[in-house]
């Protein structure tokens, strides 16, 4: 009864590890063939520098064969150690088959013979025999196993085959690419060796992938700048070992420096990393480091800066956002979530007076990690936390809870550097329940599992409790006011938006969004004595996230800015007026992104209405076919919805001249940030933002909302941004629709009536991206300034030629021009006195 043999035991007891030891000390003595090779290259440069006529043809011909004969040994000898590496790491695989094929075998027999001889025993009858039993099972598997042996004679005849073909610049970089020739040593040993970034990074990832973990440590310590892809590749138990070395710093908040912060980074999402560090990092040393480095780095807040302060705050923002992640990265792994819950709890609320900084440090940890996009915590963890802290919160029946345990001082890290005073600016962190709710802004399963019932159910007392509800004239909620040390609904936003649409269970996104926006339409404007003229109105800063909860339900958004009251096709079931107000709300503060996120997404909806209704349309696709198609109606169309969306959304904040501007500056902002486009003639973004006027609103809302976010923080700011525009209004409307008219094929090669040549389509050269559109940088408000660093000047005069002549002689560009309707369009928003109502 034999096992499967290994390598071993069809190989006289030869191993892999045998097989790397022998190609030890050749690959040593390859190194310094190679050292040899360098410095005799160099000799050669010195000694014919200082000769002259026929000496120096000589001594160098000398000097360069002695050199080339080194070259020529070193990499025979740095190739012949990689193939033999090569072949060992086979055979390691074929041993680890075989002994998986051995195990199987023992635990299929053992099993098989108990079975047997329960059956046996049943019927009286003689248990079968164990060799036969052991015979049977092996059979089984020696397909298996001559599979694995075959798969090893191939591999043993492609490292003899490496052998006679010897170092072609193909076998080194496959060799290379499998992280067996180091990249820094293949380059230099063969110089003509090219490789592309993708394949530099491979090669680097497998090449540490197979050091062993004393080496991986010694290699990341040596290495300042790794690319966050090693990671993966580094051993549990390297990876334990860094973990340790900045627990140690954490323990000491002195020795916390920029290597702690690169660690703490490049490790951040590594279960074994995260496990280790926080298994051993207690919540105590966490918050006093935490402490120590906000104190540090914001002692310079609103006063005059140095470069000294700025490291500290870079110092101070980098650990915070790397810790928190590596936090969130743990509750997914950790043993118990809400054992670990229940620390955290514990820590936030504790009674002791000189712990109390311990409630800011640690929420706050939270809310960095949350606000990341790896920042993902695990549901029971995040759910068992908020709902136990929001509880004891409110078992102090509204008298203060956060400000007197705000003992530090802390500080959020995300501080504001001005360039042009050298001042900085940032806000108090100690309103703990506000950081947790900001901790949920990219974990949807928490957010829901928080706004939920014991039931699943929408929980309204905490809804009542965080935004308000209605006590007579007044409205009873919870604050967030800065002046009281909080976020001014900051992390109220971003838990709202999280559970909405962030992911998630669709259904209950869609109940709780309904629910949340009503809940704000009902309240909006009550009580107006409450100091606020127009009454009351959302916290300023959770407008951003209005914006986007409404810009993942922009369908129902449209049909209800058309008057058309809620259906079961619409999830988001509020009625035309109550949309108003909630648009009010979301456009009432000074910052504008949220109601410019909402247009920019109301815009992809006009671009995927204008695409459904081109594909329902019979008949050529050309230009001319659609002139009596309605398509100049539903353009008019798009116009009414867009005023509606602007007119309400600015109705609490300007009036007049006022509106007119701001709506002005939000179409042309939003139309940019559709495009991926800036004001200066440049693509914001790479080209998975660019298709985004392409896209329609297909993908997943919460994708579709980041690539929206990323464009409109590429943007300049709302205010002002007439003066900076990248064209007029029309011309980018024209672009829009000419973009969704060219992406349905009614701009390709056709006669048009009326003109006496025909129009052979949009060139090659006014195209971008995959799948193509239309060049958005054409429509710079300097005239098409193409800054493209790819293009030489040759293909930037070929552009705008071809421009010129579709704009100018084609005939096409001006039938477009009337198709779209953009003066029809433009009339609807920027007159609400030709609309009923404001």
């Amino acid at each position: 009864m034999n096992d499967f043999d290994n390598y071993a035991d069809l190989y006289n007891g030869v191993t892999a590890a045998q097989i790397r030891a022998a190609a030890e000390e050749p690959a040593a003595n390859a190194r310094v063939i190679a050292d040899i090779a360098t410095e005799l290259d160099a000799d050669a440069d010195a000694v014919t520098g200082a000769t002259e006529g026929e000496i120096t043809s000589g001594t160098r011909a000398n000097a360069q064969t002695v050199q080339q004969s080194a070259v020529a040994l070193s990499q025979a000898g740095t190739y012949g150690v990689a193939a033999l590496d090569e072949f060992a790491g086979h055979v390691e695989a074929f041993d680890t088959k075989v002994a998986e094929l051995n195990q199987r075998l023992r635990t299929n027999v053992a099993s098989a013979q108990r079975l047997a001889g329960q059956a046996a025993a049943e019927n009286d009858d003689d248990p079968p025999e164990y060799a036969e039993t052991w015979a049977a099972i092996r059979a089984s598997l020696v397909p298996e196993y001559n599979s694995a042996v075959s798969t090893l004679d191939d591999n043993a005849e492609a490292t003899a085959s490496r052998f006679e073909q010897g170092p072609t610049l193909a076998n080194v970089k496959d060799l290379v690419l499998a992280g067996l020739i180091p990249y820094t040593i293949a380059s230099s040993t063969w110089p003509n060796l090219t490789l592309t970034a993708d394949e530099r990074r491979q090669a680097l990832e497998n090449e540490v992938a197979n050091m062993t973990p004393a080496e991986q440590v010694a290699w990341v310590r040596a290495n300042a700048d790794v690319d966050p892809a090693i990671a993966d590749v580094i051993s549990p138990e390297a990876q334990e070992i860094f973990a340790g070395d900045v627990a140690d710093d954490i323990a000491d908040p002195r020795s916390i420096d920029a290597d702690t912060v690169r660690l703490l980074d490049l490790f951040k999402e590594q279960e074994a990393f995260t496990t280790a560090l926080y298994e051993t990092v207690s919540l105590e040393d966490m918050s006093d480091a935490i402490r120590y480095l906000s104190t540090a780095a914001t002692s310079g807040i609103m006063m005059m800066g140095d470069e000294s302060s700025r490291s500290d705050i870079e110092l101070y923002n980098g650990f915070m956002n790397a810790a928190g992640v590596a936090l969130a990265t743990y509750s997914t792994n950790v043993a118990s979530p809400t054992d670990l819950a229940d620390r955290f709890v514990d820590a936030i609320t504790t009674g002791d007076p000189e712990r109390f900084h311990q409630s800011a440090a640690l929420t706050l940890l939270l809310r960095e990690g949350g606000e990341q996009p790896a920042g993902v915590f695990d549901a029971q963890f995040m759910d068992r936390l908020a709902t136990d802290v929001l509880a004891w919160e409110r078992s102090f029946g509204g008298e203060p809870v956060w400000g007197p345990r705000d003992t530090a001082n802390l500080m959020d890290p995300d501080v504001v550097w001005d360039e042009r005073t050298g001042m900085f600016s940032g806000r108090p962190a100690g309103d703990g329940l506000a950081n947790i709710l900001a901790a949920m802004g990219n974990s949807p399963e928490a957010a829901q599992a928080f706004f939920q019932d014991g039931e699943g159910r929408i929980d309204s007392s905490i809804l009542d409790y965080l935004i308000g509800v209605e006590d007579g004239d007044d409205v009873s909620a919870r604050t967030f006011s800065a002046m009281n040390g909080s976020d001014e609904g900051d992390g109220l936003g971003e838990a709202l938006e999280a559970a909405s649409v962030g992911g998630g269970d669709p259904e209950f996104a869609a109940a709780f969004t309904t629910d949340v926006f009503s809940r704000i339409a009902e309240l909006s404007g009550h009580d107006p004595t409450s100091g606020h003229d127009t009454g009351w109105h959302v916290w300023e800063n959770m407008t951003d996230s209005l914006g986007a909860m409404a810009a993942g339900y922009t369908p129902d958004v449209y049909d209800l800015l058309r008057n058309s009251p809620p259906s079961s096709e619409h999830p988001l079931a509020i009625t035309p007026e109550q949309m108003a107000k909630v648009l009010g709300e979301i456009g009432h503060t000074d910052n504008k992104d949220g109601l410019t996120l909402l247009t920019s997404a109301m815009m992809l909806e006009v671009n995927q209405r204008t695409d459904a209704f081109l594909d329902n349309l019979d008949g050529p696709p050309t230009l001319d076919s659609l002139m009596n198609s309605g398509f100049q109606g539903l353009q008019t169309q798009h116009g009414n919805v867009m005023g509606s969306l602007l007119n309400y959304g600015l109705a609490v904040s300007a009036e007049g001249d006022e509106l007119q501007r701001q709506q002005q500056e939000i179409m042309s902002r939003s139309l940019d940030v559709v495009a991926g486009f800036v004001p200066g003639g440049r693509l914001a973004l790479g080209p998975e933002a660019q298709q985004l006027l392409v896209m329609g609103y297909d993908v997943a809302k919460s994708q579709l909302l980041t690539e929206l976010k990323g464009n409109l923080a590429a943007t300049p700011t709302t205010d002002g941004y007439l003066d900076q525009a990248t064209g007029s209004i029309e011309d980018k409307l024209t672009y829009g629709a000419m973009s969704v008219l060219y992406q349905n094929g009614y701009v390709g090669p056709q006669e048009l009536d009326g003109s006496s040549a025909s129009f052979d389509g949009i060139a090659d050269v006014l195209l971008v991206g995959d799948p193509p559109q239309i060049r958005p940088d054409l429509y710079d408000t300097d005239g098409y300034i193409i800054t493209d660093d790819t293009l030489s000047a040759a293909q930037v005069q070929a552009i705008q030629e071809e421009w010129g002549n579709f704009t100018n002689a084609s005939g096409a560009y001006e039938r477009v021009v009337e198709l779209t309707q953009s003066e029809a369009f433009i009339t609807s928003f920027i007159h609400p006195e030709l609309r009923a109502g404001r």
